[in-house]
C-alpha cells in the first residue's frame, strides 16, 4: 500500500489531488490512499476549497490549528499513514506526466528510498524564483542526481519505506525554511540506506513574488547557520564561508555586504534580478550571521 502524503499551507491542491487519484486508479491492484494535513493556513478561502478534498474516495483532509512547520507536519502525516511505502509531495506542486504515480511503483521493487526529481514549468518573466530554479535544472538530472545521490535528495517529491521513516524522520527542530531534507540525506547516508533516483518529475508553476522568495533564502541562511555544524559537506554556502570565516578576504567581504546589501536587495526585488548578485547576497546574509 502507498500512502501519498500532502503537507500544505495556503496551497490549494484540489488539482493535485484529482490528478494523483486519476492516474491511483489507472493502476491494477494498487492499494492507495491520500491524506492532505493543513499546517494552519490563514488563507480561509483555501482551507474552505481544500475541505472538500476528505469528502472524496481514499483521501482524508486534516486541519491542523497550530502551525508547526515544515518538518513536524511530514512527520506527523507519516503518523497518520496506513501504507508500506510513503510518498510525499509538496502541495505547491503540478502534475507533469501521466506515468509519474507508475514510475514510483515500479521502482519499489528494488529501493528503500526513491526520489523523482522536479521540472522547472515557465515562470512571470524577471520572477526571482524561477530563474533560480531553470539555473538549477540542468544540475537536477537523473544522471545528475545518480552522481551524488545523497547530496540531491530533496523532500517535495519522495517515496520511502514507513518503517525507514519512522527510523529516521525530519528533525522537528527545524521550523524555519530551509535545509530539513539536506540533513535527512545526511542521516540517511550516514545510516547506510540507498537513495534511488528516477524520472518522475513533479512541476514548479507557482512562484512567489521576489521580495517574498527574497525572505525566505534569508530565512534559509538562518537556518543554515543554526545547524551548520551538522551540515558540514552538504551546501556549498558552508563551503565558501568556511574559507572566508577567520581572514582578510572573508572580514572584507562582510564591510562589502553590509555597504552593498541596500543595492543588492533593490535589485533582486526589481524586475530584472541578477543571479549572481543573489549569490553574492546570499553568502553574505549568512557570513553576517557570526
Amino acid at each position: 500500500m502507498i500512502s501519498i502524503l500532502i503537507p500544505t499551507f495556503n496551497d490549494d491542491c484540489r488539482g493535485l489531488v484529482g490528478s494523483l487519484i486519476l492516474q491511483a486508479e489507472r493502476i491494477d491492484g494498487l492499494d492507495w490512499e491520500i491524506i492532505v494535513a493543513d499546517d494552519a493556513s490563514t488563507n480561509t478561502a483555501v482551507v474552505e476549497a481544500n475541505s472538500g478534498i476528505g469528502k472524496l474516495e481514499g483521501c482524508r483532509y486534516i486541519r491542523r490549528s497550530t502551525n508547526t512547520g515544515r518538518s513536524v507536519i511530514r512527520n506527523f502525516l507519516a503518523q497518520e499513514a496506513r501504507g508500506e511505502w510513503l510518498l510525499f509531495i509538496d502541495a505547491d506542486l503540478v502534475m507533469v506526466r501521466n506515468d509519474f504515480l507508475k514510475t514510483y511503483v515500479d521502482a519499489t521493487a528494488h529501493a528503500e528510498v526513491i526520489c523523482g526529481g522536479y521540472q522547472v514549468l515557465k515562470g512571470p518573466d524577471g520572477n526571482l524564483r524561477y530563474l533560480y530554479e531553470h539555473a538549477a535544472e540542468k544540475n537536477k538530472s537523473v544522471e545528475q542526481r545518480l552522481k551524488h545521490p545523497y547530496h540531491s535528495f530533496f523532500a517535495s517529491n519522495f517515496m520511502i519505506k514507513r518503517d525507514i521513516f519512522l527510523q529516521h524522520p525530519f528533525d522537528s527542530r527545524f521550523y524555519k525554511y530551509g535545509y530539513e531534507d539536506v540533513l535527512l540525506g545526511r542521516e540517511l547516508n550516514k545510516a547506510g540506506i540507498t537513495i534511488t533516483h528516477i524520472n518522475a518529475p513533479v512541476g514548479f508553476l507557482e512562484y512567489e513574488s521576489n521580495a517574498y522568495f527574497l525572505k525566505k533564502t534569508e530565512e534559509a541562511m538562518e537556518t543554515l547557520y543554526q545547524f551548520r555544524d551538522s551540515l558540514q559537506g552538504y551546501s556549498s554556502i558552508l563551503r565558501v564561508a568556511n574559507r572566508l570565516q577567520g581572514n582578510l578576504l572573508g572580514a572584507i567581504f562582510r564591510k562589502i555586504f553590509k555597504w552593498k546589501r541596500n543595492t543588492w536587495e533593490t535589485n533582486l526585488i526589481s524586475k530584472q534580478p541578477s543571479l549572481l548578485i543573489f549569490k553574492l547576497y546570499k553568502l553574505g546574509y549568512y557570513m553576517c550571521c557570526f
